[in-house]
């Protein structure tokens, strides 16, 4: 470790100094590797799909199993159309319009060629043909145009109720009162509900230019609302992904805002007074560098396969909370530097004890990242590959790309140029500054400070003399080109976190404070790790809308009036003696046995008992299903060619080019695939039972059953457990990387503060109401990158300042380092705090989230850390003396 530093210093005072002789090499070696990098945006792949599961799951490998069995796409799509009435559902009135709707959905909708429902729609059994699920199914209607509106006239009525309280309970049929007639017969007396449930094919191309034109008019019948309607919602995919499209449009000028308000907090924090000595155009500089890095990163994402996704937008707040943080750093070293010292020197020292930190910081962050980006969960680890290789390419730009910027800068006040204006000198400023050097008398103002090239700390501000910190917490102006107090008083951002780090530091030089500190935070990990015990992966998909999103409403009201939104239900037997009745009389009582759960019904629009729609079709043909295999198989080849849609439900193998030799001879029937409809509730541990109770029913392995919900159930049944496994191999990879920059008791001793650190990360996520799901998951992944920072920063700084007498280490790391963490921590929030205002909840989750993460991270970088190692330097030293005084 010491040899890393000592290398690192010199080689970082090399660079320093030569960048300050020549800037434009900065800027063209930064420009050079960000082109070359930025190369990549051509190769860079943007993927939606298959990047929210994991793949060890059983539903994962299931779908895998069932994909290379029945082959294409198995997750259909479907668009639903609810109606919700004020009196009575099923009154000919009322049906008389969602039979209206119904018929142009069906059959009148069309966006161009090979756009109608027709064309898209997921193929039934033959006897079913393409048919949507509605009430009117109960009568047989719905398969040509008008026979819905037959079905809801009044002379029709009494039929419909009765037939419809088979339906009742189910997706098409929600608030039925089921009464009985004369006869005995159940018949609906009055409905609250109708949904119109519109099956598509899983090509979602062809899909989506039904679902286009579908939206636009529903969209149009939302708003023209009919007598007795109370609520009408719809949910088509198009629908959805035009919500998406909205939420990244609405939140997108939250990013821009993000990057000004930055912008303008690195401008205050930087520069003094205007209009010479302030730094409006170094602060752009630093955003234009992170952005610089954000692209660099992407092209190289391109390079290596990585690819876009929809959070990767999120690395740019990673990025300004960690780049603008080494930015600070960089700055405050070179300006604590003598200012009439040469550029030249004042940068080589500046950078030789910035430069180290910076190192530190980045690696572990880097470390950390692509630890986090080893997990099982595509989103995630594209996520974490993006902002590991951003943090690489903040790394390089700022000591490249900022750091040339930088050196100009300092010509350019130096030469009395105007901020933002450098074409223009201020000959007042000019004036000023070579009065005060006459008056000087040539001699170096304000003395050479502290340049120790062994402290690795980058130092904030200079110590400045006693009389420069008055009693009324303000401080005297100092001129950066002559270094002369100018005998004004400024109490600006670095006036006030000095008053702040000032007091704060005198509180911890008390050891009673200093234990009551470590105690507080000891007991607040016990009560956040209590709390973490009653997490669950619960997760409303509602909350990804913005609050007035169609989709929301949709969920809303299908959860308030039906068991829940459908869901396509794929059962799968395999291997069994389909030839033999009696094997498929037990596949179909298990179809049965399905069917049982309240939670699963028969789907009406797809076939739900291929076994039966085969003997059917036996019967129409009037043909006996042979008993041989050989040609049973034939049979089934027939039955699958007087239907192509349902031929992917019964496989025969052989059939796919490559298939099993041997012909007709050696052909059997090797898979049978039913679809079915189920609802799963939000609630995680319900969805889990129903999960297990579908597994059960159906016979697993022998028998598969499988829904798309189904993935997220089990991922989200494991969210927690690679969550706390992903946490730990990352505190684990920080502290053998810190081994190479630090003392070895430092390394553990910031492994474990982070630790802590997330260990009240979990209890917050309870305390903020708040479950296991893919945001909270990015969101922690992100404060590792954070949270080290503020740790390594000052604990670096402590082991690396010199003693000199009690609590003076401590003293002297906050006044070189206090200010530094505390600006780095207030310039995350200020580039966050926007997304309080978004309209999605899951962009205000990630700003509790990651104001959380800062929070803690500030408390533990500046109260913690230091209690513990001022505990553990007092006993040190107690030791030292005693050892001293014996000898």
């Amino acid at each position: 470790a010491a040899l890393v530093r000592a290398g690192l210093e010199a080689g970082f005072r090399a660079w320093g100094r030569a960048v300050a002789r020549r800037p434009w090499l900065g800027l063209a070696i930064g420009a050079a590797l960000t082109a070359v990098c930025a190369g990549g945006l051509a190769l860079l792949e943007t993927r939606s799909s298959g990047i929210y599961w994991v793949s060890s799951t059983q539903a994962v490998q299931e779908r895998e199993r069932l994909g290379e069995t029945f082959g294409g796409e198995l997750a259909s799509t479907t668009a639903q159309v609810v109606f919700v009435a004020e009196g009575d559902a099923l009154a000919p009135a009322f049906l008389a319009r969602v039979a209206e709707v119904y018929e142009r959905a069906r059959w009148n909708v069309t966006g161009g060629p090979g756009a109608a429902y027709a064309d898209v729609c997921l193929r039934a059994t033959p006897e079913a043909g393409c048919e949507a699920a509605s009430v009117f199914s109960a009568l047989g209607a719905g398969k040509v145009p008008g026979d819905t509106r037959a079905a809801a006239t009044p002379g029709a009525q009494a039929e419909l109720r009765r037939r419809a309280a088979a339906l009742a309970g189910t997706s098409v049929l929600a608030g039925a009162e089921v009464a009985q007639d004369a006869g005995g017969r159940d018949f609906v007396a009055r409905a609250k509900a109708l949904s119109l449930v519109f099956p598509a094919a899983p090509n979602r191309t062809a899909a989506a230019a039904w679902e286009e034109p579908l939206d636009a008019y529903l969209g149009g019948v939302a708003e023209a609302a009919w007598p007795g309607l109370q609520n009408f919602t719809y949910y088509t995919v198009w629908a959805d992904m035009q919500e998406v499209n909205r939420i990244v449009a609405q939140e997108t000028p939250i990013v821009v805002g993000s990057a000004l308000i930055i912008l303008v907090f690195m401008a205050l924090v930087l520069g003094r007074r205007p209009f010479v000595e302030s730094r409006f155009l170094l602060a752009t500089s630093s955003v234009v560098t992170i952005l610089l890095a954000t692209a660099a990163a992407l092209g190289f994402c391109g390079y290596i396969g990585t690819p876009r996704t929809v959070i990767s937008l999120l690395v740019v707040f990673v990025l300004l909370g960690v780049g603008v943080d080494d930015m600070i750093i960089i700055c405050d070293c070179v300006d604590h530097e003598d200012p009439s010292a040469p550029l030249e020197e004042r940068m080589a020292l500046g950078l030789g004890r910035a430069g180290h930190a910076i190192t530190v910081t980045t690696a572990t962050s880097f470390v950390a990242l692509m630890v986090a980006s080893t997990i099982d969960f595509p989103l995630i680890r594209y996520f974490c590959q993006l902002a590991a290789l951003g943090l690489l390419a903040v790394y390089v730009l700022q000591l490249t790309v900022f750091l040339g910027c930088f050196a100009l800068d300092e010509r350019r006040i130096k030469g009395g140029r105007y901020d933002c204006l450098p074409c223009l000198r201020s000959g007042a400023y000019v004036q000023k500054v070579s009065q005060q050097s006459a008056g000087e008398g040539g001699g170096g103002g304000g003395g050479g400070g502290e340049s120790s090239s062994s402290s690795i700390a980058p130092v904030l501000a200079r110590p400045s003399p006693p009389s420069s910190f008055s009693r009324r917490y303000t401080f005297h102006a100092r001129s950066r080109a002559s270094g002369k107090s100018t005998g004004r008083f400024e109490l600006g951002f670095k006036g006030l976190t000095s008053w702040l780090m000032q007091w704060v530091a005198r509180a911890m030089a008390f050891t009673a404070v200093k234990v009551a500190v470590v105690v507080l935070f000891l007991a607040a990990t016990g009560v956040s790790a209590f709390l973490a015990t009653g997490l669950t992966a619960d997760v409303d998909v509602a909350d990804a809308y913005a609050d007035d999103s169609i989709i929301k409403e949709y969920v809303a009201i299908t959860r308030a009036h039906f068991s829940g939104v459908p869901e396509r239900l794929l059962v799968a037997t395999f291997e069994r003696p389909y030839h033999d009745p009696a094997a498929r009389a037990a596949v179909r009582e298990m179809y049965g046995a399905l069917q049982e759960q309240p939670f699963v019904s028969a789907s009406m629009a797809a076939g739900s008992d291929p076994l039966g729609a085969l003997e059917a079709w036996a019967a129409r043909e009037n043909a006996t299903l042979p008993a041989e295999p050989a040609a049973f198989a034939a049979a089934v080849r027939a039955f699958n060619a007087s239907d192509p849609a349902s031929g992917a439900r019964m496989v025969v193998e052989g059939d796919a080019e490559g298939g099993a030799p041997g012909g007709e001879g050696g052909a059997r029937v090797v898979a049978v695939l039913a679809t079915m409809d189920v609802v799963f509730p939000s609630a995680q541990a319900e969805a889990e039972r129903r999960t297990a109770e579908l597994r059960r029913a159906a016979g697993a392995p022998e028998a598969v059953v499988w829904s798309l919900d189904m993935m997220r159930i089990d991922r989200d049944a494991r969210m927690v457990e690679m969550m706390v496994n992903n946490l730990v191999l990352a505190c684990v990879g920080v502290a053998a990387s810190l081994f190479l920059f630090v003392h070895p008791f430092l390394a553990l001793f910031t492994a474990a503060t982070i630790a802590i650190l997330d260990v009240q990360l979990f209890g917050w996520l309870r305390i903020w109401g708040l479950g296991i799901d893919v945001t909270t998951f990015i969101c922690i992944s992100m404060s590792l990158g954070l949270s080290v920072d503020y740790v390594v920063h000052f604990a670096s700084a402590f082991v690396q300042a010199p003693r000199a007498g009690p609590n003076s280490r401590l003293q002297r790391t906050y006044r070189q380092m206090g200010v530094s963490i505390f600006n780095g921590g207030l310039s995350t929030f200020l580039g966050i705090c926007l997304l309080s205002l978004a309209q999605s909840n899951g962009f205000r989750v990630f700003f509790r989230m990651l104001f959380t993460a800062i929070l803690l991270g500030l408390l533990h970088g500046l109260l913690f850390v230091p209690a513990v190692l001022g505990l553990v330097d007092a006993a040190a030293g107690r030791w030292q003396r005693r050892r001293e005084e014996g000898a």
